[in-house]
């Protein structure tokens, strides 16, 4: 797998040479480096986002979710319209 940072989400795709996978947890060990780049801290839960085409996998702080759906949230309950 290779990974790199965009949009403030950690993107992975499939590459055989990337010499990082699975591990015998059945858990996906992101880079320390990645992490940090996206605030994500030891042990926190993500989002994770699967692309089909072109076989991509998106990883979500949960911390930018909450800012994502505020202004859906806001709206619902009666706030901006």
């Amino acid at each position: 797998m290779s990974f790199t940072v965009a949009h403030k989400v950690i993107v992975i795709s499939a590459d055989d040479a990337g010499g990082q996978g699975v591990c015998g947890r059945h858990c996906l060990r992101l880079p320390s480096s990645m992490r940090r780049a996206v605030g994500i801290g030891v042990n926190e839960r993500v989002l994770l986002a699967a692309i089909p085409n072109p076989g991509l996998l998106v990883v979500h702080p949960l911390v930018q979710l909450d800012h994502w759906s505020m202004p859906i949230h806001t709206a619902v309950l009666g706030g901006d319209r």
